[in-house]
Order: C-alpha cells, then structure tokens, then sequence
C-alpha cells in the first residue's frame, strides 16, 4: 500500500479539478477527466481510477506511486515527490463566508441520487413496485424526534433493509425539495468508508467534506449556524458488513467509524443511520458502544435484539402484490401473505412467475421451491461454497436427533469453526445460522442453530448423503429411527421427497410405505406430494422421467398408503386428481372418482358432482357390482336430494338390502381405505332418507361384519366415523341414552387426539355434539360448538355440514332466541349457501327471523 500524505493528496484532487475545468464533480465527470488527463500527459488514468479517488467506487488501497506522478504532471509538477514537497499555505482554505449551505446540499444530494439509482437499478423487482416499509418508517421517524445521535436497522439478509432505507431517504429528498425541510442528506454504501478513512480526516469530517465542508472554520460555522436553524444533516450508510469489506480490514474500519462518531455523540444537527447484518451487529456492537453512547435501535424483546427490520406484514404483502398485479384482488389468503413475506422469497417468486403473476403456484410446496433457490444462490453460489457445504453438514452432524437437539454448542464446534471462519462467517451473515446466547448470570452458554427452514433443509441433505442420496429402505430405517414426535419430521421429509422427485426417483416413493406417520401426518404428505407431482406435471415435456412414472400401473400397495378417509377433503382434491394419472385398475379408478364426487357433496358443488357421476357411469355394472357397494346409487341419490329436493327411494331400498345380506364376498370385506369410504358414503347417503332406523340397521350390519374389532375399540378414524353415524341416527329415534353411549367414549379420546383427525370427522363430531346439548341444561354452549362448527367447515369447505347444522338450529325453536346476532348470522351464512349453491330453494328454506 503507497504511503501518502492526506493534506497534500486532498490538496492533489482539489488542484486536479480546477485544472480540468471542474468546480464539483460526480461520477459521470470521471470519463471526460480521465479523457483530459490522458491527452495532456500520454498516460492512462482509468475512470474507475478516478472514481475510487473520490470516493465513488470502493477503494481498498491508497492509489499507486504511478497514479500519483501521472496526476500531479497533469497538475504541472514534475512528480507526486515534487508535489509532496510544496508548502500547503493558508489561502488554499476558501474564506467563511464563502460557504454556501445550499451548494452544500446539493453536493450531497449528487452523491446520494447516485447511491439511490444503484440501489433502484439493483432492486430484485422493479423498483417502481416497491413499498413503503411501515415499521421501519415508524422507526425512523421516531429516530429523528429523539435524542439520540446514531440508530440501526438491523435483520438478517434478504429483509429489505436497503431497499426500506432508500425508500426513507428519498422520502426526505422529496420534503426538501417541496420546501417542507431543508436539511442534508449524504447516503452512501459501507464501502465508501474505506475512501473515508485512507482520507486520514474523521468520519464526519470527511462527510462533509463531500460537500465542500472543507475546513476548521467552516466546519464550525455549519454547527453555530445552522443547528440554531434546527437543519439537520443525515449520515447514511447501508450495507456495513464484514463480508462487503473483510475481516480484517472491517476492523480497521469500524474503529475508524466508532471514532468519528464519538466526537459528535452529543451533537443535535448530526442524525447518523447504519444499516448492517444482524450477526455484525451481534459481534460488533460492544465497540460501536464503547464510549458509552446509546444508540436508538427499537428492538422488540420477541427478537432478542437480533432484528429491527421485519418480515412483511399481511398489509404489505397485499399491497405489494395488488401493485404488481391485479391479479391478486381479493385473493390473498394470510397462509399466501405468510408464503411471501420474506422480501428475499417475494423476489424470488417475482422472477419465477413475471409473465404471470397470481397466486395459483402458491401451494406448500412454493414456500420449499423458495427456500431452494435462496439456499441455492448464497450457498452453492459464490465464493467459499465448498467450505459453505462442508460447516453446514459437519454442524448438523453434532446434533443429536433422538434427544431433539437441534442447536451446537459453540464450543463444540470450536475446531470447525477455526479452520472454516470465513465460511462460518458468511452463513451468520446471509442468515443461514446465528448464534443463540442461553442460560443467566456465569451459566451461559453460546449455541449455533439454523434459521427459519434452513435447518430442515441441511438435515434432509445430510440424511440423504448418508444413504448415497437415494431414498430406499436404508433411508426408511434411518429416518425412522432418528424422528419420532420430532416437530421437524415432516418438513425434513418434504425436503426428501423433493430432491427425489428432481433426481428422477419417483420410483423410489413405494418406500414412504415404510415410515412412520401418524393419519394426520399421512395426510399432509400425500397433499405435499400431489402438489409436488403437480408442479412436474406441467413441464412433461420437459420431464420424460415423469412421464415414464405416471405410465406405470400403481401398486395396491401404493394405492392403499395413498388413498385414506384423510383424502376425503376438498384440500387433497389435486393429490386425487394426481393419481389418476397413473394406469389404474377399473376399481381404484372408481374409488378415487367416487372420492371426487363425494368432496363435491362436501362442498355442494353440484356441477362438479355431475362431472363424476358422468364418469363414473361409463363403467361397467359388473365393475360397481364388485365393489361392497355401488357408489353410483349414493351419489345419484345425493344429487337427487340437493339439485331436485326429492328423497330417491330406490337408491335407499338398494342400500337398505345390504342390512339382510346374510354373506359378503371377501373382496367386500377385505379391510381397506376403499371399502372405508364406501362403507361410510352408504350410512351417509342413508341418514338424508329421514328414517333413522334403517341408518342403525346398516351400521349394525357393518360393525357385525366389517373390521369388527377395530370399531369395537373405536381408535380409529374409520371407527370414529361410524360411531358417529350410528349415535346421530339412535338420537334421530330419540334413544338419546344410546347416543350418549356412543358419544361419550368418542368424545373421551377426541379430547387427547383432536388433532389427528381429518375435518369430516371433526364437523361431525360437534356436530352430534349440538344435537346433544338441544334440550339440555347446557343449550348455553350451543354458541361455542357452533363456533367451532363454522371454524373446521370454513377450513375444510364443509358447506353440507354447516348447512344442515343452521337449519337445524334454525328450525328449534328457542336455542338461538337469545343470541339474536348470532341468530341473524346464522340466517345469513344458510341464505348465502343455498343461493350461491344452487339448491332447490322449495326444499332448503330459510326459516323467518323476527326482530
């Protein structure tokens, strides 16, 4: 690095200027420079040169010996040595007076329109559609009215702290422009700081030295005279981080930064601004402070100190979306807010649909294929990926899956962490890892976890490393073993099923056949994983692998781990419509069309109910008279009854002989997901007959000869389900002791295991419930059932149920009598479903509400 002295280099660049004809100068002036100093000396001094000379480039060396004479030629002395040798006198400090607050500001806005147009030119969408950060505003406005000097805005990468911060700064460009505020505002990147400090003049000197500030004098001039003003100068530097500037000469440079606002701590016109990583701000922050100086910072106690720049919030998110597109109106769920409110994830999901910007591609597997791409570009990509890799896998490998301890003690990774610091380093600043402080007074402990869904990731990859990345049965065994009742099963799974699925191995999901999962967990894979198959499907050209796959036949096997009473939801609808793609036999193709039409009585969709009856009649009678029983009679009986009002006796007769069968063949009996369903649909299609003896009658008929023990016992969903049926039909005939009977046992274990039934089951269930409290003591928790009616019916889209429930409310007189809002609710929920639904209006009506 050439040794310079700053005053006769500062006089250099001022000298520099006047002979090329410039009274201030920016970027753009640079070219014409470097063009002048080329023709007059024979050398060239590039115009990156020039612009690291004044501070508009980073710069992290003094310019060379040769830079230097060619300079100072152009200045007309022999050499810089010659240079170095001149008196710097007196007269070259301009007078008081001759300062101008004015020009001051516009130099400083020079520089600052340049940073602001990096920045938009930079933006991961078009800066235009950018928002205003309302928390951060908040923060910074409160910043400004307070007493305190410096403040930060702190938050891991990818939060938005720039483009928050551009936002606020021309915010307040356009209020001295409007004659609202005159204050200056000079808004620079951290690596300019290392121009400040080869400078050899203060932070705040050297700030204001950008506009003209050049001297003693006048520098206490601004402060006498202006601060009497209440004009106020902004210093504000985004991105301080040590991956920007290096380790080492990050240290350099904070000192320097430290230093300089130490001197102006207690000054009123001065308001300073750092941007910076939440992991610098964490290591760095006791020598920013150590002069005793408070910095505002707004942290919430939620964030432990860590994060000041949120997430999105819902607000936001809608509008950022409704600017882009207005696609989105109305159409913004907070499970697709929450989806994208990482600024970083928005981008990302920006890039991938700009010619289509909606919400159709924002199921649950979105949130993986973002999290893929951000791990993607800032692990995998750019400098220490190797070393990146390599910290990520051997931390993962010290933690202790069967324990559920998914952290590691700093001090056990101590040897890691020497031989791979930058790495380390890196990964704390983009916000893969961070360190956790636990523990009080002389017993804490520093432990490294990951953030968000970073560690379900590295586990998943680690996993798979183990098992040469292939997903068999050494891979079951090993996952099986390692999670349990882990939280982080499921999503490690999903990460699983993805790298699969890309590396051609759809073959290989016969072997989730071999994990443990709960139903409920069961559910939400198979969901995950027509969702996924979904996303390939659309590029089958693209996907011959894929293609292949669905041309094969699917198992029993597969079809049995794949069909379940959990699929029965309008939620799994696109898991159904998956399978069927594959080559099916004449029965499974009949079960998942039976399933479809079923989930289209659930939601009252009659048209769609239509659609899968029109299908399912071009079987044959000898393919539905092998079934327990024809799913074509229920369904046409249900569509009867809601499209035309009318009770289908013959379909009721046709299911009411199944109750005097007195033998079944095995394949009817055989105990299975299908025969479930279809076991159910009948005791369903019988309830809407209006005689509840008959609905007992084939129940009796089922729990005698189909998967008697399991009923008995009564721990599954199957079994739940039709002992729900059969006390709704005993409370029908007005055995309500036998209903209690039933109910009460369910009601037992519903308790303990709520979660892990499906929302059928669960709208069912309170349902009952209502129709036991009617008539009791307790009519006073009708309200409180009703509430978590509406709540599963409107997750679920159980519109049937709901329906069937206010009408029965509706129809007993009294029970909503003393609740007239929730009675005028109710008329209102039941009016809106039967116009929007299409039923017959004759049969559904909407009883009258008085007052």
């Amino acid at each position: 690095m050439t040794v310079i002295s700053h005053p006769h280099y500062d006089l250099l660049k001022r000298k520099l200027l006047a002979e090329a004809g410039f009274k201030s100068i920016s970027p753009a002036d640079c070219r014409a420079i470097s063009v002048l100093v080329t023709n007059k000396t024979r050398h060239c001094i590039s115009e990156t040169t020039l612009k690291r000379i004044y501070g508009f480039a980073l710069s992290r060396f003094n310019p060379s010996g040769f830079t230097l004479d060619v300079l100072a030629q152009y200045c007309n002395y022999n050499s810089w040595k010659a240079f170095c040798d001149i008196k710097i006198p007196d007269e070259t400090e301009p007078a008081v007076n001759d300062f101008d607050w004015q020009i001051f500001q516009k130099k400083l806005s020079n520089v600052t329109n340049s940073t602001l147009q990096t920045i938009r030119n930079r933006s991961g969408i078009p800066y235009h559609y950018t928002i205003k950060r309302e928390l951060v505003g908040a923060h910074l406005n409160e910043f400004i009215h307070s007493a305190h000097t410096s403040t930060v805005l702190c938050a891991p990468a990818g939060y938005g702290k720039t483009l928050a911060l551009c936002q606020w700064v021309e915010e307040r460009m356009e209020m001295n422009a409007a004659g609202m505020r005159n204050d200056a505002v000079l808004f620079i990147n951290g690596s300019s700081l290392i121009n400040a400090w080869q400078s050899g003049r203060n932070l705040i000197e050297w700030a204001l030295g950008l506009g003209g500030c050049c001297t003693h004098q006048q520098l206490n001039d601004l402060i006498n005279r202006k601060q009497n003003k209440g004009l106020k100068f902004y210093l504000v530097i985004d991105a301080f981080d040590e991956h920007v500037l290096g380790a080492e000469q990050f240290e350099l440079i904070l000192n320097y930064l430290a230093k300089g606002l130490s001197l102006y701590q207690s000054e009123g016109w001065l308001k300073f601004v750092l941007t910076l990583r939440s992991s610098t701000w964490i290591n760095y922050r006791h020598k920013l402070q150590a002069d005793g100086s408070t910095w505002f910072t707004g942290f919430s106690t939620a964030n432990n100190e860590r994060v000041n720049v949120p997430l999105l919030t819902y607000k936001e998110v809608c509008q950022l979306c409704l600017k882009i597109s207005p696609a989105f109106q109305n159409n913004i769920s907070p499970e697709t807010a929450e989806k994208l409110s990482h600024p970083l994830f928005f981008q990302y999901y920006y890039k991938q649909h700009r010619g289509n910007f909606t919400s159709a591609s924002l199921d649950n597997v979105c949130l993986y294929e973002l999290s893929s791409a951000f791990i993607f570009n800032n692990v995998y990509l750019g400098r220490n990926a190797a070393e990146k890799v390599f910290v990520i896998k051997s931390l993962v490998s010290l933690m202790d899956f069967k324990k559920e301890q998914y952290s590691v003690p700093l001090s056990a990774a101590a040897q890691l962490l020497k031989l791979y610091n930058q790495a380390y380093r890196n990964l704390l600043g983009i916000g893969i890892l961070k360190e956790v402080t636990e523990g009080a007074d002389h017993d804490l402990q520093c432990h490294i976890a990951f953030n968000n869904n970073f560690l379900e990731h590295s586990i998943a990859k680690t996993i798979l490393a183990g098992t040469d990345n292939r997903l068999d049965a050494q891979f079951v065994t090993c996952f099986n073993n390692a999670f349990v009742n882990s939280d982080y099963k499921l999503p490690i799974l999903k990460w699983c099923l993805i790298f699969a699925i890309k590396t051609g191995q759809q073959n290989s999901l016969e072997h989730l056949t071999g994990i443990d999962l709960s139903a409920a967990e069961k559910a939400d894979i198979m969901l995950f994983i027509g969702n996924l198959l979904e996303r390939e499907c659309s590029s089958l050209k693209e996907n011959e692998l894929l293609l292949q796959y669905f041309k094969q036949v699917f198992s029993g096997k597969m079809f049995d781990y794949f069909f379940s009473l959990e699929l029965i939801n309008p939620s799994h609808k696109k898991t159904l419509l998956t399978m069927l793609r594959f080559e099916l036999s004449a029965d499974q193709k009949i079960i998942l069309q039976s399933a479809l039409g079923i989930i289209a009585v659930i939601q009252l969709d009659l048209k769609e109910l239509k659609i899968r009856l029109d299908y399912l009649t071009r079987f044959s009678q000898d393919d539905l008279d092998a079934l327990a029983l024809d799913p074509v009679n229920c369904l046409e009986a249900f569509y009867g009854f809601l499209h035309n009002g009318i009770f289908p006796h013959e379909a009721f007769n046709r299911i009411d002989q199944l109750s005097f069968s007195a033998a079944f063949s095995p394949a009817k009996l055989k105990p299975c997901a299908a025969n479930d369903m279809l076991y159910i649909l009948g005791a369903y299609t019988m309830l809407i007959c209006g005689d509840p003896y008959k609905v007992v009658r084939f129940v009796n008929m089922v729990k005698n000869n189909y998967k008697t023990a399991e009923i008995e016992e009564a721990k599954t969903q199957f079994a739940f389900f039709i002992n729900l049926l059969q006390a709704e039909a005993w409370y029908g005939v007005g055995e309500t002791d036998k209903a209690l009977e039933l109910f009460s046992p369910i009601a037992e274990t519903f308790g303990a295991d709520g979660r892990q039934l499906s929302p059928i089951i669960k709208a069912r269930f309170y349902n009952l419930k209502i129709k036991l409290l009617m008539n009791t003591p307790r009519e006073d928790l009708i309200i409180e059932e009703l509430k978590c009616i509406n709540a599963v019916a409107d997750d679920s889209g159980n519109k049937i149920l709901k329906m069937n429930v206010l009408m029965m409310l509706l129809k007993h007189n009294g029970v909503l009598d003393q609740y007239p809002f929730f009675k005028r609710q109710a008329v209102h929920d039941l009016t809106m479903i039967i116009n929007r639904s299409g039923l017959n209006r004759d049969r559904f009506t909407v009883p009258d509400v008085v007052g």
